[in-house]
């Protein structure tokens, strides 16, 4: 429509000039929505996460104090196996009985 307003060459002239100006304008603004559209799609996101701890050094016990521990555990172990045998009790009372019966039995078969 401004070609066909415009009267002389230098009009017609100056109105293609800006139609090239903003034809460049278009395609340069094209070609960066383009560049802009490629970057999105092989975009890449790093994320990292991380999470505080609080550090608390455990003391690890000397030698005196594990040998103390080792005497104790080894006394608890003691009388553990003093209750075991207590805790039996039925068990030793057949065996004794039993052994008596057998003892006797053999004893005068070896009189006979």
């Amino acid at each position: 429509e401004l070609l066909k307003k415009a009267g002389k060459i230098t009009d017609i002239l100056e109105v293609e000039e800006k139609i090239r100006v903003i034809r460049e304008e278009i395609e340069a603004t094209e070609g960066r929505l383009k560049l802009l559209n490629d970057q999105v799609s092989y975009s890449t996101i790093n994320l990292n996460f991380y999470q505080t701890f609080e550090h608390n050094p455990i003391d690890k016990p000397g030698f005196l104090h594990r040998m103390g521990n080792a005497f104790s555990g080894g006394w608890q172990g003691l009388l553990g196996f003093i209750v075991g045998i207590a805790y039996a009790w039925p068990l030793w009372l057949i065996l004794g009985i039993g052994g008596t019966i057998l003892y006797k039995f053999i004893h005068r078969m070896i009189k006979k």
